[in-house]
């Protein structure tokens, strides 16, 4: 069949196979770095799997054990990594290698592959431990596998008659194979949510890149992205966003998946190849391939769609797989030069989701958080003057995942940027005349990953988008009489990505919801009694992806959850006495999805953890001196 160049030769996870259909390429490349700020930092030494020559994938069922699979060099291999720590390599007997896992529960895995007779097969994995190998009829080989449920997933790979296949799983046993006709390969799939999947691979001719959507389990046509010879990972942090990734003729390659349609293709100088990607947040992803110029596994960061500079990654060769457990923290497996497979953890910097700002007249401090039990000791993150004379807030205005810092003064509005354990100096977004006379707040109300600055006022409210380097100029988005007599809050009550507006009276809770581009007149959410004599605020207690509005007391903490047309009824949370006599804040301090309370002191900081449901009961996270002068302010 001649040369194909879609590929990345022996280094990569297919090239010892393909190169025996195909023949090997070789590519010479010199090319310029992209710039941009590296969002994730790789561990300075990969750790190296005895007993494996290569791993393949990983998933994550929890955000402290992770499952990798790959091979031997002659049977698949299942390693269980423990906070980061992998054990030994388990053999797989009857297996020849094992390309992909996913982990529907916290204690159940699938792993696919293919044995030493050319066909698929299904692993089960169940607390660590590697179940009997099935092999699976109509497929040749399985590469990648996504489960939307603890009972169902879809594995996606070849069947003998070179066509890309899609094979449903229910209870663990694989159904009957489907070939998807204009395929060669599907390599990879991802699901957002329990009936839609997106699986990625290689087209039959001419040999390009595919994705291909799948609904209950029936594959939809294969939509080509010219450009690409391959997507070979793909992961979805939102119902209607996916990132793909993979190779063209000369490197690597991402493309952004909107409601099932690839966009434009960007590619990744600096790097051979892209071979896996995760999201740990929905605008912030992290890819990993091989680095083109020194022959090493490279990790790059995505933000809101664009990769940014690859980061080469001592003690690898590549790098073919991705989990993130957790917002902060991610797992890459792969090889080294030594045919070994390899283990590095990746750790994402910035002022992340539960961190503390505190905003004083010529310094900013952060407690960052551990993501368990407490706050790391204050640290100087900058020593510029910087605050707003009308307000002083915290977001994600690039949709890099981090929040930043937002001073917004009568006639400018100043901005200082996360990056690795320190912002960045401060930079004018707006000259501007903007503010509030009710309400001055930061969210993402067009639901692309950057939040947004919302002025609430009397008879009117007026927004300046975030471009991710500027804000762009005020556009009236209401003109309703519109504000909260006890607070007014922006965050996302009805789960579409887009933040709202909430008025909180004394007897009733009012709400703008967000168009993309206008709020919807106001609607009546709540006629019960509902505030706080300490703090009134917004945010996702019970981890549903609709924000939920929290009364915190002398004594007692309520809460009303969303509906997502209205609020519930008031529940009590908690009988325990919480406030902070500094800063009561909500924020996700543990990376479980759902928002804890924060109580900030003025020589220690307390936390009352979510359950769902409830609050637990108050723990001291920090004795440290720690409140700002200007704002005390939690990134979320």
């Amino acid at each position: 069949m001649g040369t194909v160049l879609w590929w990345h030769g022996s280094s990569g996870s297919l090239g010892t196979r393909l190169a025996a259909v195909f023949g090997a390429c070789a590519l010479a490349m010199s090319i310029a770095a992209l710039g941009g700020v590296i969002s994730a930092s790789a561990s300075t030494t990969a750790l190296a799997i005895a007993g494996s020559s290569r791993l393949e994938s990983v998933a994550c069922p929890s955000t402290t054990t992770c499952e990798a699979v790959g091979t031997n060099g002659g049977q698949g291999v299942v390693v269980t990594i423990t906070n980061g720590i992998p054990g030994s390599a388990q053999a797989v007997s009857g297996t020849s290698q094992l390309w992909g896992v996913a982990c529907p529960s916290a204690t159940s895995c699938e792993a696919v592959g293919e044995n030493i007779a050319g066909q698929g097969e299904l692993v089960p994995i169940t607390s660590g431990t590697a179940g009997s190998a099935v092999a699976v009829s109509g497929t040749d080989v399985l590469y990648g596998v996504a489960c939307p449920s603890t009972s169902s997933c879809e594995a996606v790979g070849q069947n003998s008659s070179a066509q890309g296949v899609v094979v449903p799983i229910t209870g663990g046993t694989a159904g009957s194979a489907q070939p998807l006709s204009g395929t060669y390969y599907l390599f990879n799939v991802s699901c957002p949510s329990a009936t839609t999947c997106e699986a990625v691979g290689v087209s039959s001719s001419p040999y390009q890149g595919v994705v291909v959507s799948i609904a209950s389990g029936t594959p939809g046509t294969a939509q080509p992205v010219p450009g690409t010879t391959g997507l070979f990972g793909v992961a979805c942090p939102s119902v209607t966003s996916c990132e793909a990734v993979g190779q063209t003729s000369s490197q690597g390659a991402a493309v952004v998946v909107t409601s099932g349609s690839p966009g434009s293709l960007q590619t990744v100088p600096g790097t051979y190849y892209l071979e896996a990607v995760a999201c740990p947040s929905a605008a912030s992803c992290e890819a990993v391939g091989e680095n083109s110029s020194s022959g090493q596994g490279a990790v790059v960061p995505i933000t809101s769609g664009t990769p940014r500079s690859p980061q080469a990654v001592s003690g690898t060769s590549f790098l073919e797989g991705v989990a993130c457990p957790s917002a902060t923290s991610c797992e890459a497996v792969g090889g080294n030069a030594s045919n070994q497979g390899v283990v590095v953890f990746i750790t994402l910097s910035g002022f992340q989701a539960g961190d503390l700002a505190a905003v004083n007249g010529n310094s900013t401090w952060v407690m960052t958080s551990n993501g368990s039990s407490g706050y790391n000791p204050p640290a100087l993150w900058s020593s510029s003057a910087f605050y707003g004379s009308q307000a002083t807030l915290s977001g994600d205005l690039t949709g890099n995942g981090q929040s930043d810092l937002v001073a917004v003064n009568g006639t400018s509005v100043w901005v200082m940027l996360s990056s690795s354990g320190s912002f960045q100096a401060p930079q004018q977004w707006s000259s501007s005349a903007f503010s509030g006379t009710r309400a001055i707040l930061l969210a993402d109300v067009t639901g692309n990953g950057m939040e947004d600055l919302v002025a609430v006022n009397d008879n009117s409210v007026w927004v300046m988008l975030s471009t991710g380097s500027g804000f762009a100029a005020p556009v009236k988005w209401s003109s309703s009489a519109f504000y909260g007599s006890h607070t007014t809050l922006a965050a996302d009550v009805n789960g579409d990505g887009m933040a709202d507006l909430i008025a909180v009276n004394g007897s009733s809770t009012w709400v703008l919801t967000s168009t993309g581009t206008a709020f919807n007149p106001p609607a009546q959410w709540s006629s019960s009694a509902f505030y706080g004599s300490h703090a009134t605020l917004a945010a996702d207690v019970n981890g549903d992806g609709m924000t939920d509005l929290i009364a915190v007391n002398g004594s007692s903490t309520w809460v009303m959850t969303s509906t997502g047309s209205a609020f519930g009824a008031p529940a009590q949370w908690s009988s325990s006495a919480f406030y902070g006599s500094q800063a009561t804040l909500a924020a996700d301090v543990n990376g479980d999805g759902r928002a804890d309370l924060i109580a900030v002191n003025g020589s220690s900081t307390w936390v009352m953890t979510s359950t769902g449901a409830a609050f637990n009961t108050p723990a001291q996270w920090s004795s440290s001196a720690f409140y700002g002068s200007r704002a005390t302010l939690a990134a979320g």
